[in-house]
């Protein structure tokens, strides 16, 4: 899958693109939902939640985002 693809290079041959991640990570999380992977789609949307939460704090809009996504995919 392109997206795992993207998510293995920007996490470990890109860390200028690091803040990326997430964002890759989250839309990954939706795919695994659609295709009925629920325990991939709960680590990695939890993987991009925590990311982001480290990074921004837990008022920001991405993190907000991110943990809205969580939810409704069930994670």
């Amino acid at each position: 899958m392109q997206l795992e693809h993207s998510a293995e290079v920007l996490s470990t041959h890109c860390p200028s693109f690091h803040e990326q991640l997430p964002l890759v990570l989250i839309h990954l999380a939706q795919v695994y939902g659609g295709l009925g992977m629920l325990k991939k789609t709960g680590e990695t949307a939890r993987r991009a939640y925590e990311m982001d939460l480290s990074v921004y704090g837990p008022d920001h809009l991405e993190t907000a985002f991110d943990l809205d996504i969580l939810r409704a995919l069930g994670g």
